[in-house]
């Protein structure tokens, strides 16, 4: 009963638009071209797929007329439609006779795939059934797989005689998918075994992103081939041509610890030459297809010294002269051709008298989360000719895993582009907690398709997928927006600072923006919610929100707890993520590894010192000091004061083996560690909670390659000696609290360490534990 009033309801509904006619799905069929192609078929099996949710029935695919049942023809023109079709235009028709999905295609041969070449087409095929789909059947992708689709049964078919085009004034949008940090993550982040991810899992989490933002309209017509375009310069001519190098303070053309990051010296003729003739291979070697030069600086704010470079004025002065003197050259051979570079770091301000070339594109890679100061920026760019924006910000980094209300301003910081000439974006980079922030993609991805809308449609449109409980999820994510982001990180002291690196400015404030208090206020809402009359999948939906409103819950009391209640809390929030770990749509890994990676949560400690009451991880860097004459013991190092060795040793990180230092320590002391077998000292002054002071404490190895003596304030506090073949890599721990003087505020912990070959030194983090 209940369906067939949703199904004359939609019925009726549909006769207050106009014209409908009935199609029996059990009779139609969906024609493909005999021609077809990787886009063409994709674009059909969607089509398939989704009527098929919708009616049950799954439609046949042929490449054959016959028949009498209704065609939905895809990669068919309508007859009657002679105009000429722009690349990756999506234009659709409904008719009694049947059904047109076709469009402007530029088709990938990339993969020698077709599915992954259907992703990766330029398709207006593709776009017209998701128009189609979007506008007439009223489904959404609210986040990805299959429990994202929203959509209503519907048998038969009811259609309005319509027709649809859609065209993005975008010729490129792009969001990263995120799940490609797995090979970074499986190397640097010690997850718990229960969310180590395997590849069967990893594969099928980025085919879901890259199905969902196919889904969501991501495009490329044009791409501004970016990217730091100068790093295998100084690989290529440090040697022969040093002159095209940013000179240093010192006078000196050399890099700093990256070669990769060295700065030009934009004002030689030689260098500019060198430039355009690089450029122009690029160009020749696509066949002309590539019109768009990379010209976007090295990544460092270190530029040049010389009196040529200091006469161009301003940082953003000397990139636009320079890109402007290759554009002179560039044009002669491609009048359509354009160029594109960054507005960043110390260059982000506009430059004050070269005017931008009328064909650059600046690329704005970092947006501060401050839209008055960036509107500024844009402003000025604007004045001194710029036309059109290519947005590359980390916006999404400012995700910790927690709702907090940043969709809006990131919405804000894409329309703010949008009004000052944004020609394409590549957001990087989604993170994959869908249960937690998914709104936040939602949003920015469909106002790519429609960038005249305001938040409120999108914010409307995401919370339909709730049903009749799509108010009080509406209240639940505004009370978190107005109460979290707006009144304590956008009107607080934060957002001034947020650029680049978005994280590292709420951490350290955390405790301060976010309190149980705001997950309990909001719950309230969703409680609400559970009362209205559902479908079972909006019930679902709603279970999975409520589900993950604790995990907030959980979060920010185990971000809130003092020293002593951390491990309680952090153990209650691992044991709850390890029983609904499938329950909540996150990636793990990547949750994990931001928390560790800034030490949010503490779920590292949880984790794997589950046997203790207390851990707490000691600073990643610890001092050195080699000791190739083995003297340290008879001159008594492990007695120094540390403020002495803080002055004489060096800084150097404990998560690495010393042979493996390089550009994390002075080229002097790695060189000298590359090959390194012998006796090395580490020390650093570690802080002891007084609450600790009735229990046993240790302090607790990783790893460390190979033996190792500790000594705590010049005493002598144990060993680890390496007698079994894994010993060199085995946890292990050392008590401390009898040689603590508990009047002074800190200890100071030397280790020597013995490594006979191999690595050498400690290699894995630290910590203080107490049972």
């Amino acid at each position: 009963m209940k369906s067939f009033f949703v199904c004359f309801s939609f019925m009726a509904m549909m006769v207050l638009h106009g014209a409908t006619f009935s199609v029996d799905p059990e009779k139609a069929s969906i024609v493909v071209p005999e021609k077809s192609n990787a886009a063409i078929d994709f674009a059909a099996k969607e089509l398939q797929y989704h009527l098929g949710l919708v009616t049950g029935v799954k439609i046949p695919i042929t490449r054959s007329e016959n028949g009498t049942g209704y065609k939905f023809h895809v990669g068919i023109a309508f007859p009657e439609d002679k105009d000429t079709l722009k690349l990756e235009e999506a234009r659709w028709r409904l008719v009694p006779g049947g059904a047109y999905f076709y469009g402007g295609d530029r088709i990938s041969t990339r993969w020698k795939n077709a599915y992954r070449d259907a992703l990766g087409s330029c398709s207006g095929t593709i776009a017209s059934v998701y128009d189609f789909l979007y506008e007439v059947l009223k489904i959404r992708h609210i986040e990805p797989g299959e429990a994202g689709i929203v959509f209503r049964k519907q048998k038969p078919l009811v259609f309005p005689e319509k027709h649809g085009r859609w065209y993005s004034p975008l010729e490129m949008r792009n969001i990263r998918e995120g799940i490609s940090w797995w090979e970074y993550i499986k190397k640097t982040t010690n997850l718990p075994p229960e969310f180590v991810a395997s590849d069967e899992n990893i594969a099928k989490w980025k085919a879901e992103v890259n199905l969902w933002l196919k889904r969501m309209r991501m495009g490329i017509r044009v791409y501004p081939n970016h990217g730091h375009g100068f790093t295998d310069y100084w690989k290529r001519f440090g040697k022969t041509h040093p002159e095209y190098f940013a000179m240093n303070h010192t006078g000196k053309r050399e890099p700093g610890s990256k070669p990769t990051t060295i700065q030009l010296c934009l004002s030689n003729p030689a260098l500019i030459e060198c430039v355009f003739q690089d450029r122009l291979a690029v160009y020749k070697r696509s066949n002309g297809e590539e019109k768009i030069i990379n010209l976007c600086p090295n990544d460092s704010a270190s530029l040049c010294q010389c009196p040529e470079c200091t006469k161009l004025g301003s940082p953003s002065d000397r990139f636009t002269w320079f890109a402007n003197r290759i554009m002179e050259k560039y044009l002669k051979v491609e009048p359509e051709g354009r160029c594109v570079y960054y507005a960043y770091l110390n260059y982000v301000e506009a430059p004050e008298k070269t005017h931008v070339h009328p064909r650059a594109i600046i690329g704005f890679c970092s947006i501060f989360l401050n839209l008055p100061k960036m509107e500024k920026y844009y402003r000025d760019w604007r004045n001194m000719g710029l036309k059109q924006i290519f947005l590359r910000p980390n916006s999404f980094h400012v995700n910790l895993g927690l709702p907090m209300g940043y969709e809006k301003e990131i919405f804000k910081e894409f329309q703010l582009a949008y009004k000052y000439g944004v020609m394409g974006t590549d957001i990087d980079s989604l993170h994959n907690f869908w249960s937690a922030n998914g709104i936040a993609p939602y949003i920015l991805a469909r106002s790519f398709t429609a960038p005249e809308k305001s938040f409120e449609d999108w914010e409307n449109e995401y919370c339909e997928a709730y049903g009749n409980a799509k108010e009080q999820v509406r209240n639940y994510y505004r009370y978190l927006r107005n109460n979290i982001w707006e009144a304590r990180i956008l009107n607080g002291i934060y957002a001034s600072n947020m650029f680049d690196d978005l994280r590292s400015n709420l951490v350290p404030n955390i405790r301060k923006l976010v309190f149980e208090k705001d997950y309990i206020e909001a719950g309230k809402f969703l409680e609400q919610a559970k009362k209205a009359n559902l479908s079972a999948s909006e019930r679902k939906r709603l279970d999975t929100l409520i589900l993950e409103n604790q995990h907030a819950l959980l979060t920010v009391r185990a971000i809130q707890a003092s020293n002593l209640e951390k491990m309680k809390a952090n153990k209650e929030l691992l044991a709850f993520r390890i029983q609904h770990k499938d329950d909540l749509h996150i990636f793990w890994p990547v949750l994990f590894y931001v928390e560790q990676k800034h030490d949010l949560t503490g779920m590292k400690a949880a984790a794997h010192f589950n046997q203790y009451s207390y851990a707490r991880q000691t600073p990643e860097n610890w001092y050195f000091e080699p000791d190739e004459k083995n003297v340290g013991e008879k001159e008594k190092w492990f007695a120094i004061p540390f403020e002495k060795i803080r002055w004489q040793w060096t800084s150097v990180p404990v998560t690495l083996h010393w042979e493996d230092f390089s550009s994390n320590v002075p080229k002097l002391l790695a060189d000298k560690l590359k090959n390194y077998d012998g006796i090395g000292w580490y020390a650093q002054q570690l802080s002891i909670d007084p609450m600790l002071k009735s229990k046993k404490i240790y302090l607790h190895f990783e790893a460390v390659d190979e033996d190792c003596k500790l000594y705590i304030n010049g005493q002598f506090a144990g060993a680890h000696p390496y007698v079994k073949p894994d010993d060199w890599k085995t946890p292990f721990a050392i008590r401390i609290d009898p040689f603590i003087d508990w009047k002074k505020p800190s200890v100071t912990a030397v280790v020597k360490v013995f490594d006979g070959s191999g690595g050498g030194g400690i290699w894995k983090p630290v910590w203080i534990t107490a049972e």
